[in-house]
Protein backbone atom coordinates (compact mmCIF):
# COMPACT_ATOMS: atom_id res chain seq x y z
CA UNK A 1 0.00 0.00 0.00
CA UNK A 2 1.13 3.57 -0.70
CA UNK A 3 0.57 5.59 2.39
CA UNK A 4 1.22 9.07 3.02
CA UNK A 5 4.50 10.36 3.35
CA UNK A 6 5.89 6.84 2.30
CA UNK A 7 9.32 6.74 0.75
CA UNK A 8 9.89 4.31 -2.02
CA UNK A 9 13.18 3.63 -3.22
CA UNK A 10 13.42 3.43 -6.64
CA UNK A 11 17.13 2.82 -8.06
CA UNK A 12 20.30 4.07 -6.17
CA UNK A 13 19.47 7.82 -5.18
CA UNK A 14 16.34 7.95 -7.22
CA UNK A 15 13.06 7.43 -4.76
CA UNK A 16 9.06 8.21 -4.63
CA UNK A 17 7.23 9.99 -1.86
CA UNK A 18 3.50 9.67 -1.44
CA UNK A 19 2.26 13.12 -1.23
CA UNK A 20 -0.66 13.90 0.88
CA UNK A 21 -2.56 15.56 -1.37
CA UNK A 22 -5.33 14.59 -3.55
CA UNK A 23 -4.05 16.33 -7.11
CA UNK A 24 -0.72 15.11 -6.63
CA UNK A 25 -0.67 11.27 -5.29
CA UNK A 26 3.26 11.18 -5.05
CA UNK A 27 6.45 12.23 -6.92
CA UNK A 28 9.88 11.36 -8.15
CA UNK A 29 12.60 13.18 -6.51
CA UNK A 30 16.38 12.22 -6.52
CA UNK A 31 18.40 12.22 -2.91
CA UNK A 32 21.65 14.20 -2.82
CA UNK A 33 24.16 14.18 -0.44
CA UNK A 34 26.38 17.54 -0.10
CA UNK A 35 30.17 16.96 1.19
CA UNK A 36 31.51 20.16 2.77
CA UNK A 37 34.55 20.61 0.46
CA UNK A 38 38.38 20.15 0.89
CA UNK A 39 40.57 23.04 0.23
CA UNK A 40 44.16 23.19 -0.55
CA UNK A 41 46.49 25.33 0.43
CA UNK A 42 49.67 26.31 -1.10
CA UNK A 43 53.19 27.33 1.04
CA UNK A 44 55.74 29.01 -0.94
CA UNK A 45 58.11 31.51 -0.15
CA UNK A 46 57.39 35.35 -1.05
CA UNK A 47 60.49 35.77 -3.70
CA UNK A 48 63.44 33.30 -4.53
CA UNK A 49 66.61 34.08 -7.08
CA UNK A 50 66.05 32.56 -10.19
CA UNK A 51 68.11 29.25 -10.52
CA UNK A 52 67.95 28.86 -6.92
CA UNK A 53 66.24 25.57 -5.75
CA UNK A 54 63.39 26.30 -2.86
CA UNK A 55 60.48 23.89 -2.00
CA UNK A 56 56.52 24.12 -2.42
CA UNK A 57 54.11 22.54 0.01
CA UNK A 58 50.79 21.55 -0.08
CA UNK A 59 48.55 20.68 2.44
CA UNK A 60 44.81 20.28 3.61
CA UNK A 61 43.59 20.96 6.93
CA UNK A 62 46.98 20.48 8.13
CA UNK A 63 47.81 16.89 6.36
CA UNK A 64 50.05 17.01 3.64
CA UNK A 65 48.75 16.09 -0.30
CA UNK A 66 50.26 13.99 -2.76
CA UNK A 67 50.06 14.28 -6.34
CA UNK A 68 48.77 17.94 -6.25
CA UNK A 69 49.21 19.74 -9.48
CA UNK A 70 51.34 22.80 -9.60
CA UNK A 71 51.46 25.36 -11.97
CA UNK A 72 53.12 28.58 -12.57
CA UNK A 73 51.29 30.87 -14.41
CA UNK A 74 49.39 28.54 -16.92
CA UNK A 75 52.19 25.90 -17.02
CA UNK A 76 52.07 22.75 -15.13
CA UNK A 77 56.08 21.80 -13.05
CA UNK A 78 55.04 18.86 -11.62
CA UNK A 79 53.33 17.28 -8.85
CA UNK A 80 54.13 17.16 -4.88
CA UNK A 81 55.40 14.05 -3.78
CA UNK A 82 54.18 11.71 -0.50
CA UNK A 83 55.51 14.41 1.53
CA UNK A 84 53.36 17.41 -0.21
CA UNK A 85 56.42 18.89 -1.30
CA UNK A 86 57.35 20.00 -4.77
CA UNK A 87 61.41 20.79 -5.14
CA UNK A 88 61.52 23.27 -8.14
CA UNK A 89 64.03 25.52 -9.52
CA UNK A 90 62.81 28.50 -11.67
CA UNK A 91 65.38 30.20 -14.27
CA UNK A 92 63.14 32.96 -15.31
CA UNK A 93 62.73 36.28 -13.78
CA UNK A 94 59.78 37.82 -13.15
CA UNK A 95 55.86 37.48 -11.27
CA UNK A 96 54.41 34.25 -11.38
CA UNK A 97 50.96 33.06 -9.87
CA UNK A 98 51.51 29.71 -8.23
CA UNK A 99 48.29 27.39 -8.20
CA UNK A 100 47.84 24.37 -6.29
CA UNK A 101 44.62 21.78 -7.44
CA UNK A 102 43.60 18.63 -7.30
CA UNK A 103 40.48 16.38 -7.92
CA UNK A 104 38.20 16.92 -5.07
CA UNK A 105 39.84 19.96 -3.58
CA UNK A 106 39.09 23.37 -3.67
CA UNK A 107 42.52 24.70 -5.48
CA UNK A 108 45.09 27.62 -3.83
CA UNK A 109 47.32 30.02 -5.19
CA UNK A 110 49.63 32.55 -4.46
CA UNK A 111 52.10 34.85 -5.82
CA UNK A 112 55.99 34.71 -6.11
CA UNK A 113 59.10 36.95 -7.02
CA UNK A 114 62.08 35.40 -9.05
CA UNK A 115 64.46 38.08 -8.57
CA UNK A 116 67.67 38.54 -11.04
CA UNK A 117 71.15 36.67 -9.23
CA UNK A 118 73.49 38.77 -9.06
CA UNK A 119 77.14 37.32 -10.19
CA UNK A 120 79.51 36.02 -6.99
CA UNK A 121 82.33 36.86 -6.08
CA UNK A 122 85.15 34.47 -5.31
CA UNK A 123 88.12 34.70 -3.51
CA UNK A 124 91.31 32.99 -3.81
CA UNK A 125 93.98 33.06 -0.99
CA UNK A 126 96.07 30.50 1.26
CA UNK A 127 94.37 28.70 3.86
CA UNK A 128 97.08 28.89 6.30
CA UNK A 129 99.69 31.35 6.42
CA UNK A 130 102.82 32.33 8.93
CA UNK A 131 102.60 35.73 10.44
CA UNK A 132 104.16 38.55 8.33
CA UNK A 133 104.21 36.22 5.62
CA UNK A 134 102.99 38.20 2.07
CA UNK A 135 100.43 36.72 0.83
CA UNK A 136 98.20 37.38 -2.86
CA UNK A 137 94.30 37.40 -2.41
CA UNK A 138 93.27 37.25 -6.17
CA UNK A 139 89.24 38.40 -6.38
CA UNK A 140 87.20 36.55 -9.79
CA UNK A 141 83.61 35.80 -10.91
CA UNK A 142 82.68 33.35 -12.99
CA UNK A 143 86.56 32.54 -13.90
CA UNK A 144 87.34 36.46 -14.63
CA UNK A 145 89.52 38.67 -12.77
CA UNK A 146 87.23 41.58 -11.04
CA UNK A 147 88.67 44.84 -10.81
CA UNK A 148 87.40 47.29 -8.20
CA UNK A 149 86.72 45.14 -5.65
CA UNK A 150 86.70 46.48 -1.57
CA UNK A 151 89.23 44.02 0.35
CA UNK A 152 88.86 43.66 3.74
CA UNK A 153 91.02 42.02 6.15
CA UNK A 154 89.10 41.56 9.34
CA UNK A 155 88.51 45.26 10.28
CA UNK A 156 91.62 46.39 7.53
CA UNK A 157 90.62 48.11 4.31
CA UNK A 158 93.07 47.04 1.88
CA UNK A 159 91.87 49.05 -0.33
CA UNK A 160 90.12 47.53 -4.42
CA UNK A 161 91.40 45.77 -6.83
CA UNK A 162 92.98 46.71 -9.96
CA UNK A 163 92.38 45.42 -13.57
CA UNK A 164 94.28 41.93 -12.39
CA UNK A 165 92.12 41.09 -9.42
CA UNK A 166 94.71 40.85 -7.15
CA UNK A 167 96.19 42.40 -3.83
CA UNK A 168 98.57 41.67 -1.43
CA UNK A 169 98.86 41.67 2.54
CA UNK A 170 101.28 40.90 5.20
CA UNK A 171 99.41 40.18 8.30
CA UNK A 172 101.25 40.68 11.50
CA UNK A 173 98.70 39.43 13.54
CA UNK A 174 98.61 35.57 14.08
CA UNK A 175 95.07 33.75 14.49
CA UNK A 176 91.86 33.45 12.33
CA UNK A 177 90.98 36.38 10.06
CA UNK A 178 88.39 37.20 7.80
CA UNK A 179 88.36 38.26 4.25
CA UNK A 180 85.89 40.05 2.54
CA UNK A 181 85.14 41.27 -0.95
CA UNK A 182 82.08 43.59 -1.95
CA UNK A 183 81.32 45.67 -5.29
CA UNK A 184 78.31 46.96 -6.39
CA UNK A 185 76.00 44.68 -8.68
CA UNK A 186 77.98 41.24 -7.13
CA UNK A 187 77.12 39.39 -4.57
CA UNK A 188 79.71 39.51 -1.27
CA UNK A 189 81.99 36.64 -0.66
CA UNK A 190 84.35 35.71 2.55
CA UNK A 191 86.85 33.45 3.34
CA UNK A 192 88.43 32.22 6.81
CA UNK A 193 92.09 32.16 6.95
CA UNK A 194 94.47 31.09 9.66
CA UNK A 195 97.90 32.66 10.33
CA UNK A 196 100.11 31.26 12.84
CA UNK A 197 103.48 31.38 14.31
CA UNK A 198 106.04 29.92 12.50
CA UNK A 199 107.08 28.22 15.74
CA UNK A 200 104.49 26.59 17.37
CA UNK A 201 100.83 27.75 17.66
CA UNK A 202 97.58 25.83 18.62
CA UNK A 203 94.90 26.24 16.72
CA UNK A 204 91.15 26.07 17.34
CA UNK A 205 88.38 26.04 14.71
CA UNK A 206 85.13 24.17 13.51
CA UNK A 207 83.02 24.49 16.87
CA UNK A 208 79.95 23.10 16.89
CA UNK A 209 76.60 22.58 19.47
CA UNK A 210 74.58 19.76 18.93
CA UNK A 211 71.74 20.07 19.25
CA UNK A 212 71.10 24.19 19.44
CA UNK A 213 67.38 23.75 21.20
CA UNK A 214 67.20 21.54 24.41
CA UNK A 215 64.62 21.33 26.70
CA UNK A 216 66.19 21.50 30.57
CA UNK A 217 68.12 19.23 31.94
CA UNK A 218 68.80 17.66 28.39
CA UNK A 219 72.52 17.15 27.27
CA UNK A 220 73.80 19.66 24.81
CA UNK A 221 77.16 17.83 22.64
CA UNK A 222 80.26 20.60 21.84
CA UNK A 223 82.81 19.37 19.75
CA UNK A 224 85.80 21.71 18.27
CA UNK A 225 89.05 20.89 16.83
CA UNK A 226 92.29 21.87 17.94
CA UNK A 227 95.80 21.60 15.36
CA UNK A 228 99.18 23.01 15.88
CA UNK A 229 99.97 24.47 12.66
CA UNK A 230 103.50 25.63 13.48
CA UNK A 231 106.61 23.67 13.03
CA UNK A 232 107.57 22.59 16.39
CA UNK A 233 105.42 20.60 19.11
CA UNK A 234 103.41 22.74 21.68
CA UNK A 235 101.57 21.95 24.26
CA UNK A 236 98.52 24.14 26.01
CA UNK A 237 95.32 24.13 28.04
CA UNK A 238 92.18 24.41 26.28
CA UNK A 239 89.60 26.04 28.25
CA UNK A 240 85.83 25.74 27.64
CA UNK A 241 83.53 27.77 29.06
CA UNK A 242 79.60 28.88 29.48
CA UNK A 243 78.32 32.52 29.61
CA UNK A 244 82.13 33.12 31.60
CA UNK A 245 82.30 30.05 33.76
CA UNK A 246 84.70 27.85 33.24
CA UNK A 247 83.11 24.29 33.07
CA UNK A 248 86.33 21.81 31.39
CA UNK A 249 89.78 22.02 30.69
CA UNK A 250 91.88 19.62 28.45
CA UNK A 251 96.33 19.48 28.64
CA UNK A 252 96.90 19.99 25.11
CA UNK A 253 99.94 18.50 23.28
CA UNK A 254 100.01 18.52 19.99
CA UNK A 255 103.21 17.77 16.84
CA UNK A 256 103.22 19.62 14.32
CA UNK A 257 101.02 19.14 11.82
CA UNK A 258 98.43 17.21 14.40
CA UNK A 259 94.82 17.89 14.77
CA UNK A 260 92.70 16.30 17.61
CA UNK A 261 88.87 16.69 17.88
CA UNK A 262 87.36 17.10 21.54
CA UNK A 263 83.99 16.67 22.77
CA UNK A 264 82.28 17.34 25.80
CA UNK A 265 78.76 17.20 26.93
CA UNK A 266 76.99 19.04 29.81
CA UNK A 267 73.26 20.43 30.63
CA UNK A 268 71.59 23.48 32.11
CA UNK A 269 68.30 23.08 33.94
CA UNK A 270 67.65 26.86 33.76
CA UNK A 271 65.76 28.46 30.41
CA UNK A 272 67.70 30.70 28.63
CA UNK A 273 70.61 31.50 25.90
CA UNK A 274 73.73 29.79 27.04
CA UNK A 275 77.09 31.33 25.60
CA UNK A 276 79.40 28.45 24.79
CA UNK A 277 83.69 29.78 24.35
CA UNK A 278 86.49 27.77 23.11
CA UNK A 279 89.61 30.42 23.51
CA UNK A 280 88.22 32.54 21.36
CA UNK A 281 85.67 30.47 19.17
CA UNK A 282 82.07 31.12 20.65
CA UNK A 283 78.69 29.87 19.32
CA UNK A 284 75.12 29.79 21.62
CA UNK A 285 72.56 27.12 22.19
CA UNK A 286 69.41 27.35 23.89
CA UNK A 287 67.23 25.73 26.89
CA UNK A 288 63.81 25.90 26.05
CA UNK A 289 61.17 26.69 28.59
CA UNK A 290 59.19 29.98 30.35
CA UNK A 291 60.81 32.03 33.09
CA UNK A 292 57.12 32.94 33.98
CA UNK A 293 56.46 29.48 36.42
CA UNK A 294 59.45 30.62 39.16
CA UNK A 295 58.35 34.51 39.44
CA UNK A 296 54.77 33.49 39.05
CA UNK A 297 55.27 31.20 42.65
CA UNK A 298 57.11 34.03 43.72
CA UNK A 299 54.67 36.34 43.38
CA UNK A 300 51.95 34.14 44.70
CA UNK A 301 54.00 33.03 47.78
CA UNK A 302 53.74 37.08 48.48
CA UNK A 303 50.52 37.35 47.77
CA UNK A 304 49.59 34.63 49.71
CA UNK A 305 51.86 36.03 53.31
CA UNK A 306 49.96 39.34 52.48
CA UNK A 307 46.58 37.33 52.17
CA UNK A 308 47.52 35.73 55.62
CA UNK A 309 48.06 38.75 57.44
CA UNK A 310 44.81 40.33 56.16
CA UNK A 311 43.04 37.35 57.40
CA UNK A 312 45.02 36.92 60.87
CA UNK A 313 44.14 40.90 61.08
CA UNK A 314 40.08 40.76 60.32
CA UNK A 315 39.71 37.66 62.68
CA UNK A 316 41.32 39.39 65.44
CA UNK A 317 39.04 42.44 64.97
CA UNK A 318 35.93 39.63 64.72
CA UNK A 319 34.84 40.77 60.67
CA UNK A 320 35.80 36.92 60.03
CA UNK A 321 34.41 33.83 60.89
CA UNK A 322 36.04 30.51 60.97
CA UNK A 323 34.77 28.81 57.90
CA UNK A 324 35.32 32.04 55.34
CA UNK A 325 38.88 31.70 56.80
CA UNK A 326 39.06 28.27 56.11
CA UNK A 327 37.17 28.60 52.45
CA UNK A 328 40.13 31.13 51.52
CA UNK A 329 42.99 29.39 52.97
CA UNK A 330 41.62 26.12 51.08
CA UNK A 331 41.46 28.06 47.45
CA UNK A 332 44.61 29.86 48.18
CA UNK A 333 46.14 26.64 48.31
CA UNK A 334 44.75 25.02 45.38
CA UNK A 335 45.57 27.88 43.38
CA UNK A 336 49.21 27.57 44.33
CA UNK A 337 49.25 23.67 43.53
CA UNK A 338 47.77 24.73 40.28
CA UNK A 339 50.74 26.78 39.83
CA UNK A 340 53.45 24.80 40.96
CA UNK A 341 52.79 21.74 39.14
CA UNK A 342 52.75 23.88 35.76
Amino acid sequence: SLDKGDVIDIMGDIKIKVADDSDVRFYPFQEIIVKEPLYLKLDIPDSVYENEEFTILVTSDGDKVENASINFNDSEIGTTDSNGELIHTHVETGEFKVTASKSGYESDSDNIEVMYQPKALEISAPQLVDRNETIVISITSEGKSVSGVTVMFGSNDLGTTPESGNITHTPDQAGTHTITASKSGYQDASKDIDVTDPGAKLVYSNLTIEPKSVQPGENVNITVEAANFGTLRDAETMTVKVNGEEIATEDLVLAPGEIMTLEFTINRSEPGTYLVEVDGRSDTFKVMGSLFNSTAIVVLVILAILSAAAVIYSFAQGTLSYEIIVGKAQALKESLMRLIER
